[in-house]
This record gives structure tokens, C-alpha cells and sequence, in this order.
């Protein structure tokens, strides 16, 4: 990461998926950190929690874009790499939990931007405070809990 202070910006970031699995289903809600840092070659977003993500773009949609689309392949592979809903769940909290490769590095960008006020166009800005979190749900399809997933399906409806 090459940015420096003052093209630096922290983000705070919810995600909603649905995601299908070998023979399971499996929902993941969690709150996350992330680090917006405007490059030589355009903008990029480092993840803080969950750690391991990073994409970039020329503009910051974009950048924030191909964040979530990153994102997202992780917990398809952690579907694709597991059979049982369990599994599934140890996977993505453990990515969640990993190492916080830039926290110290967020923390610096949310200090410079609460004292120079510094604001970007297509993000909404906050002085919320909230720690990041994971919610996992995973189940296998039966006609024991259609009515679940129809939930399911009626949240990812919303989400989509």
C-alpha cells in the first residue's frame, strides 16, 4: 500500500449475502472495516475486518465495486471448499477474524478525517462507532425448513 495520510479514507461497511454451498445454504451478515486509499494507479479498498480482501478502480465506485464482488468470491469459496454448513461457518469467521493487516492504518485515516473534515462525493459520511461482526447461518435444504428459506429468499430479495 503506497497512499499516504491524506488520500486515506476509512470505511465502514455492511454486507448481506446469500450464499449456496455443496448440498447447503448459508447467510452472512457482518458489519466490517475497510481503507480506501487513492493510488498512483486509481483508487483501492483494503479490507481491515474481514483482512485478505483488497480491489481496486479507477474511480471509487468502481474500487468499491470490485471490493464487494472480492468479497463475495471469498465466501463462495468458502462454500465451494466445504461440505457441511458448519464448515462453512468456521470458514467465514474465520476469515472474518483473521489479522487486521491495516488496522493501525485505519485508525491513523479515521483521525485525519475526523480534524481536516476531509469528505468524498459517493460516500455517506458517519461518527458512528460500531465494532465489526459476523452473523453466519448455514443449513441444509429440507422440507423442514422451506419456511426458512423462504425468509431467506425474501431477505435476498430485498438485499438484491
Amino acid at each position: 500500500m503506497s497512499g499516504v495520510m491524506g488520500d486515506s479514507y476509512p470505511l465502514l461497511f455492511r454486507f448481506d449475502d446469500l450464499v449456496s454451498g455443496n448440498d447447503f445454504v448459508g447467510r452472512v451478515q457482518g458489519n466490517g472495516r475497510a481503507l480506501l486509499v487513492n493510488e498512483d494507479d486509481g483508487f483501492w479498498v483494503y479490507g481491515v475486518v474481514p483482512a485478505g480482501c483488497a480491489a481496486g478502480g479507477e474511480t471509487v465506485d468502481e474500487a468499491l465495486a470490485a471490493f464487494k464482488q472480492t468479497y463475495r468470491s471469498v465466501l463462495l469459496d468458502c462454500a465451494a471448499a466445504t461440505c457441511e454448513p458448519v464448515d462453512f461457518e468456521k470458514e467465514v469467521r474465520a476469515f472474518f477474524t483473521g489479522h487486521a493487516e491495516f488496522e493501525d492504518e485505519w485508525k491513523a485515516a479515521r483521525e485525519a478525517v475526523r480534524a481536516n473534515g476531509a469528505e468524498l462525493p459517493s460516500i455517506r459520511r458517519t461518527t458512528t462507532e460500531f465494532d465489526p461482526w459476523v452473523d453466519v447461518l448455514a443449513m441444509k435444504p429440507t422440507p423442514q425448513v422451506n419456511a426458512e428459506r423462504q425468509d431467506f429468499m425474501a431477505i435476498y430479495a430485498r438485499a438484491a
